[in-house]
């Protein structure tokens, strides 16, 4: 290997051994990475302008770092590889640390906080709009886009088809925070990585059951499952404490998407607990307020009921009830409802933007 370089051959491989154990929809998801990957002769050059924006990420992140935490990545290899594939890895290689980020992961992770952003400014802003369906009803314009954007959700996590921006619909203060979680979530993704290497999960060893999880039906761990909860555990451990509270929007932003698409599909790797359980064990580390505690707990408990409620369709629909997303809308349509809430918000306000703090 070139240092510095990752050839088309050692992502082909690196993805091919992350598609072992996952669900159908997921493995499929893999295997167009697989393709893109080899077709397009992709590579990842850790001077690429996408790889040093992750380094520069964690240097401009001084004040969230705990005290040592940024000399953890010394002599750590950052590559940020362009492909939809959404997903991120590390390892060692040649006897040097490496931690890669698919693109696919940094437009799932933005994608989804443009969208529960979007989509609460217009339950704020645009209550009463309606859609006409063209049948001659008329459905909430908040609910069709909820509808559509969950439908591109979908879409992507099966076909690693990148969706289309909801970043032109926020004005300059929504787009700020938007852009602000997803770095947080993001340099939570490399710390999380970082926790692989400085807990030694890369060294081979066999499967063990060693813990459980009880908060949806229990989860029985396996090695690789534990690790990722250490792994986590070891991210938080790495924001200043001062900030961890904070960390818990971004963490719902990151874990988000993933807890969506297992109510429709279950778990999505037999390698990694249930997003949902990650979120509440994250939340149990952080010194939360009382009121910060009771949404979070809230919007868990709504995930968990809707987790639990298509368990049987999922069953009956042979582990996925992707079918009956299709069938209840297209992505033709999603995308059709899409482009018409953004007209009408040009026509109208022109962007959405978040309500300002009291003073």
């Amino acid at each position: 290997m070139t240092r510095g370089t990752l050839s088309t051959q050692e992502l082909a491989e690196l993805v091919r051994g992350a598609g072992n154990g996952l669900a159908p929809q997921a493995g499929r998801a893999v295997g167009k990475a697989l393709a893109d990957i080899e077709a397009g002769c992709v590579a990842a050059r850790i001077d690429s302008e996408e790889s040093r924006w992750l380094a520069q990420l964690i240097e401009d992140s001084p004040e969230l770092l705990a005290p040592g935490a940024r000399r953890l990545f010394d002599g750590i290899e950052l590559y940020a590889v362009d492909s939809d594939h959404p997903n991120a890895f590390a390892r060692i290689a040649a006897g040097t640390p490496q931690i890669l980020v698919f693109s696919g992961l940094r437009h799932l992770i933005h994608y989804f906080a443009d969208f529960v952003t979007v989509l609460a400014l217009l339950q704020s802003h645009r209550a009463d709009a309606t859609i006409d369906d063209g049948q001659g009803g008329a459905h909430p314009e908040a609910f069709l886009f909820s509808m559509a954007c969950t439908v591109v959700l979908a879409d992507f996590v099966t076909t690693n088809r990148i969706p289309a921006t909801l970043h032109d619909l926020l004005g300059p203060q929504a787009q700020n925070n938007v852009r602000i979680g997803f770095r947080t979530a993001l340099l939570f993704v490399l710390l999380h990585e970082l926790g692989h290497l400085e807990l030694g999960h890369l060294s081979d060893g066999p499967l063990s059951e060693v813990a459980h999880v009880g908060l949806l039906e229990p989860e029985t761990l396996s090695l690789r499952q534990a690790d990722e909860l250490a792994a986590d555990e070891f991210a938080i451990a790495q924001i200043a404490p001062a900030y961890r509270a904070d960390l818990i929007s971004s963490l719902m932003l990151l874990m988000g998407g993933f807890a969506l698409l297992e109510a429709f599909y279950g778990g999505l790797s037999a390698s990694h607990p249930l997003a949902i359980n990650r979120l509440a064990r994250l939340a149990d580390l952080l010194e939360l307020d009382a009121g910060t505690r009771a949404i979070v707990s809230s919007w868990i408990g709504d995930r968990v009921r809707s987790f639990r409620s298509l368990a049987a369709d999922r069953v009956a629909g042979d582990g996925s009830i992707g079918d009956r997303i299709a069938a209840t809308m297209s992505i033709d349509h999603a995308y059709a409802v899409i482009a018409e809430v953004k007209r009408r918000v040009r026509q109208g306000p022109g962007t959405l933007e978040a309500i300002p703090p009291p003073v």
